[in-house]
């Protein structure tokens, strides 16, 4: 085969992909484009989580302190990591289901994750700041310590929390879940898909 050759052969053109027409996708990545599709609403619901700490502050007439600026930072970190395991979950198994089928898996995956995410956040923070009276590392006393301090935890952040996430979490929570279920209904061009 000459140089020429291979020259013509490689500045061809290629055949184009009818519009329409669906390229197959491996089954592992079949959640991919639903992820890609508006992964946007979890950043912006876990603001809106974060949010309704210093709404209720000043609906309280408290004023804004450094701990209601944590507490909001907790609330925001919780709000993402649970949302994004919730974004996830919902695109793994709601994906080409009904409307109404996608909505309630958002809902119990937000509900069922965003909050604990936050009290995992909130027992972290408790954990750094009773590190110093805690025995070594990996030590029996330290296990009932790290035990005790996340039952502790626990506790503080369902009564604190509970007055946050109830009056005003409740109506984000059904419109991050109609978002979400609205979201993963949208129909990814296949021009998006890398594989």
């Amino acid at each position: 085969m000459a140089v020429t050759d291979i020259l013509q052969e490689a500045s061809a053109p290629r055949p184009q992909a009818q519009p329409g027409a669906s390229r197959a996708v491996p089954p592992r990545l079949r959640f991919w484009p639903a992820l890609k599709a508006g992964f946007l609403p979890v950043p912006v619901s876990a603001l809106a989580f974060a949010a309704l700490v210093p709404i209720h502050a000043l609906w309280l007439e408290q004023p804004l302190s450094a701990r209601i600026v944590v507490a909001s930072l907790i609330f925001f970190a919780g709000g993402l990591a649970g949302g994004g395991f919730a974004w996830i979950v919902t695109a793994l198994f709601a994906r080409g289901r009904a409307w109404t089928a996608r909505f309630s898996l958002a809902l119990i995956a937000n509900a069922v994750s965003v909050p604990p995410a936050t009290a995992f956040l909130f027992f972290l923070q408790y954990r750094t700041y009773y590190a110093q009276w805690h025995e070594e590392p990996f030590t029996t006393i330290w296990v009932w310590q790290i035990a005790f301090t996340g039952a502790t935890a626990l506790y503080l952040f369902a009564v604190s929390a509970v007055k946050y996430i109830f009056p005003l979490g409740l109506p984000l929570l059904f419109g991050i879940a109609a978002v979400s279920a609205r979201q993963m209904g949208k129909k990814p061009s296949t021009d998006s898909i890398q594989i």
